[in-house]
């Protein structure tokens, strides 16, 4: 619940510097669309994650728990990307935008932001944002992991027979007829 809540907040924060010969831009995580998606993929996993903690003790939740694993994976990897390849994501979030801005194709769009960044002409590193939403998805993973191995072990528990007590000494055998 708090790593997709983490998630969501990180989507208003800064992911990047870019900085060319101009001088250098923060870029919010709201300002691409994967950012915008990743907040409300956070808000999601926050509420399956609430969800997954009142159903719970009652039924397992396991499916709710395996919904909280998916979006947390999902967003570890937008996370990864965004912290620890800048360029390579600002590439890969960007070229829609700067293409529809640029009046071109967002193939071509695409081609010039790696142009730009494979010959310096830009470059990028990764800003608080980036971290909190890779730091955010792993925590949510790690409580889907948790709720999945609860079920597992409430499934377990309520599938054992209760123990049966062996009999008394003081009780005499039961008795069987005679042989006829």
């Amino acid at each position: 619940m708090a790593g997709g809540l983490l998630v969501a907040a990180a989507g208003f924060l800064d992911w990047f510097d870019l900085t060319s010969a101009g001088g250098t831009v923060a870029i919010k995580g709201n300002e691409f669309s994967v950012g915008i998606g990743a907040s409300a993929i956070g808000v999601f996993t926050a509420i399956s994650g609430v969800i997954m903690l009142l159903r719970g003790p009652e039924t397992g939740a396991k499916a709710w728990s395996v919904t909280v694993i998916v979006l947390a994976a999902i967003l570890t990897v937008v996370g990864g990307a965004s912290a620890f390849a800048p360029e390579t994501a600002i590439t890969q979030y960007a070229a829609g935008d700067v293409g529809e801005t640029l009046g071109i194709s967002e193939t071509a769009a695409k081609a010039a932001l790696e142009n730009a960044f494979a010959t310096g002409t830009l470059s990028a590193t990764a800003k608080i944002g980036s971290y909190l939403v890779l730091a955010g998805a792993l925590s949510a993973l790690g409580g889907g992991i948790a709720g999945v191995a609860f079920a597992k072990r409430r499934r377990a528990s309520k599938a054992a027979p209760p123990p049966v007590a062996p009999p008394s000494p003081a009780t005499p055998p039961p008795a069987t007829p005679p042989p006829a």
